[in-house]
C-alpha cells in the first residue's frame, strides 16, 4: 500500500473517531480500544518523513478527539489513558 493510501486511511480513522465522540452511544467504549490500537499502529507504520509532514494535522484532529473522550463519563479510563499515550508519543516524535 502506498504512503498516500496509508495517510488517507489514518485520517479517515482519526476523523471518524472525533465525529463519533460527538454522538457517543452507550456501547461505544467497547470499540475504543480497537479503534485506538488501529490509529496507533497506522500512525507508527508511516515512514518518518510522512509522519513529519502530517504530524500537525494529526495532533490537531486526534487532540480534539482525546479532549472529547476525556470529558465523557463512559469513555473508560483505560481508553483515555491509551489515547493520551498515543497523543504524547506523536508530540514527542518530532
Amino acid at each position: 500500500m502506498g504512503n498516500y493510501r496509508e495517510v488517507f486511511d489514518l485520517a479517515a480513522k482519526v476523523g471518524s473517531l472525533e465525529g463519533y465522540l460527538y454522538l457517543l452511544p452507550e456501547e461505544a467504549p467497547r470499540y475504543f480500544n480497537n479503534w485506538l490500537g488501529n490509529i496507533d499502529r497506522m500512525y507508527s507504520a508511516l515512514p518518518k518523513e510522512v509522519r513529519d509532514d502530517c504530524r500537525d494535522s494529526f495532533l490537531e484532529t486526534f487532540g480534539k478527539a482525546v479532549e472529547l473522550m476525556d470529558k465523557l463519563p463512559n469513555a473508560g479510563e483505560e481508553n483515555v489513558r491509551l489515547a493520551k499515550k498515543i497523543l504524547a508519543e506523536a508530540r514527542d516524535s518530532s
